[in-house]
């Protein structure tokens, strides 16, 4: 065919430009009626003409051909049944406005598709060809079943579509009616043995409530002091009480019979307030200011107590329940020693020896000097220096570093589809690939909408072309911008 293909970008629009020269010959009819109408199926067109060639133009904006998608990844079996009923569905459609099914060009890379759905626009070449019927429809599904582009499944749809298409007397409304059924069927899992339905258990009874017995409270423990201890000291009060009254009742008759001898009233008075006198000192010495002697002693007891308990258990101290030194405030539930009787002597103070004094490690061993192999330096060669070729992704303000994966890096907004999102309306769902190839670094515009732009430059590239680009550069995705590292 002396046909040539090229691409342009006219506003927001990508085109694929056909070149027709005069020596091919064209369907004038069919030129007109593709141009001047929007047939389901074929990519919008419209002609110019330029010397004595006729130019074409496709608008494949936001659509990505075939061959590029396959390129990467296979069609699962929902796309690529899609493909086929809108190959059918466009068939059928050019019968109405009388174009003839040859002039169908059934070539992956001029097949464009949604990103999204995988429904197919064709270009259409209004240009004589030898009639083949369904022939060239069949020869091109059974390409792609061929050349492996479709998932594997289950439910082996692949082979009823074969089977279909190899009837001795094969129609496209068969082909078309099977498609519809795998479309409204549903992926069939894998298959299982089934498990048996096994009825629930009836519940169990509940128990009644068990009584909860009352708890009882806690005693709180009170100090007292040993029944011996007590009983002795009421002994040694009453004895001096005794006394006291004796020694009183003593004096009162013997100032009374002074009295009578002499008759002075002060010989009765005065004895009796001394010896009453006496009592209140004596009985005040022994039974007030003991006491509080007796308190302090007993406090020095537990300290002794204290320090012996710590030098038994490693030198920690330990708290002893029941001692009120300790500032706990709950009351203790064992009752405290008992303070021994003064006749019992106490236990001696063992004093604990220092811990020696170990002097620091001194290394007196005598090291040698070791000597270091220190190697020339070498000389640098900037031509062999090894760079990273990443991406630097500053549209967000964030500067996020982008690498590529296989040599290759899809951009869009598509997130199933593409390497690096870019969650930005303007951008494409497939907007434009960046790959490597020999060392350098190229973008290529996938027919986006708002196209793609190189160091700030109102105008826009060429879809579907690679352009060369150097360490430093802006590549702009619509108002996106990513800075190239290479």
């Amino acid at each position: 065919m002396n046909i040539q293909f090229s691409y342009e970008n006219q506003n927001q629009n990508s085109y694929l430009l056909a070149t027709f020269s005069p020596l091919q010959k064209m369907v004038q009819y069919q030129l007109q009626m593709m141009t001047s109408n929007e047939v389901p199926g074929l990519l919008n067109s419209m002609k110019r003409q330029s010397n004595e060639n006729i130019l074409v133009y496709y608008n494949i904006t936001s659509r990505i051909s075939l061959g590029q998608i396959l390129s990467r990844r296979k069609l699962s079996r929902k796309e690529f049944l899609m493909l086929l009923a809108g190959t059918i569905r466009t068939w059928k459609e050019m019968q109405e406005y009388q174009l003839e099914n040859d002039g169908l060009y059934l070539q992956e890379d001029y097949i464009f598709v949604m990103p999204d759905t995988c429904e197919p626009a064709f270009v259409f070449l209004p240009i004589y060809t030898g009639s083949r019927g369904t022939e060239g429809l069949k020869t091109f599904i059974q390409g792609l079943i061929l050349k492996g582009v479709v998932e594997t499944s289950s439910d082996n749809f692949i082979q009823i579509l074969l089977n279909v298409m190899n009837e001795p007397m094969f129609q496209i409304s068969n082909l078309e009616t099977c498609i519809e059924q795998l479309l409204q069927e549903k992926k069939p899992k894998k298959n299982k043995d089934p498990k048996p339905v096994i009825p629930p258990a009836p519940p169990a009874p509940t128990p009644p409530p068990m009584p909860v017995p009352p708890i009882p409270p806690t005693p709180v423990p009170v100090k007292e002091e040993p029944s011996s201890q007590k009983t002795k000291g009421e002994k040694k009060k009453t004895i001096m009480l005794i006394q006291a009254v004796v020694v009183t009742l003593a004096a009162a008759v013997g100032s009374f019979f002074a009295f009578q001898r002499s008759g002075h009233y002060e010989y009765i008075a005065v004895p009796v307030l001394i010896v009453a006198a006496l009592e209140f000192v004596i009985y005040r010495e022994l039974f007030v200011n003991n006491k509080k002697k007796e308190e302090p002693e007993k406090e020095k007891e537990k300290k002794k107590k204290v320090k012996k308990t710590s030098r038994a258990r490693g030198g920690r101290q330990v708290e002893i329940p029941g001692n009120e030194s300790s500032g706990s405030s709950a009351p203790s539930q064992v009752p405290p020693a008992p303070t021994p009787s003064p006749k019992e002597p106490s236990d001696p103070v063992i004093p604990t020896p220092p811990a020696p004094v170990v002097p620091p490690y001194k290394n007196t061993t005598v090291q040698e000097p070791i000597e270091e192999e220190i190697e020339e330096t070498g000389f640098w060669d900037p031509s062999a220096r090894q760079t990273e070729i990443y991406l630097e992704y500053i549209g967000d303000g964030s500067g996020t570093k982008v690498m590529f994966q296989r040599g290759r890096l899809l951009v869009g907004r598509m997130d199933s589809e593409v390497d690096f999102v870019v969650k930005d309306i303007n951008v494409g769902k497939i907007h434009a690939e960046f790959f490597c190839q020999d060392g350098q670094c190229y973008v290529q515009d996938l027919n986006s909408k708002n196209g793609t732009y190189i160091n700030g430059s109102e105008i826009r590239i060429t879809s579907n072309t690679p352009y060369l680009l150097t360490n430093g550069d802006h590549v702009g995705l619509a108002d996106k911008e990513f800075v190239v590292h290479c």
